[in-house]
């Protein structure tokens, strides 16, 4: 069985984009854009993973996702009122249909 299966929420994906204003020329600029959606799996982090990352265990949380969506370290993931910020990605390479991304997350934005 594949773990696509697991793969139930849909989250929003927001990234900061910089660019520069059209007044004054050279002032720096940057925005939270959205970039897309997917769907994961949404669980919260083990009590080894918050012990090896010094990690909070009521804050950190884990999403499985296939390895194809466009998530880089720093984006915000929305899913229904809450945001977290992706603080590591684990590409996982199991054998067989299972391979996918690992998101460790942290509840909240800094």
């Amino acid at each position: 069985m594949s773990i696509e299966r697991f793969y139930t929420n849909e989250f929003t994906v927001k990234r900061m984009v910089y660019g520069t204003s059209d007044v004054g020329g050279d002032n720096n600029k940057s925005s939270l854009v959205t970039q897309g959606t997917f769907n994961g799996h949404l669980q919260q982090a083990s009590p080894n993973l918050v012990a090896s990352v010094a990690a909070t265990y009521k804050l950190d949380f884990i999403v499985w996702c296939a390895r194809t969506e466009d998530v880089v370290v720093g984006d915000i993931l929305i899913l229904g009122s809450d945001q977290y910020s992706v603080m590591a990605i684990q590409d996982n390479l199991a054998a067989g249909g299972n391979k996918h991304y690992e998101l460790h997350l942290r509840k909240g934005t800094s």
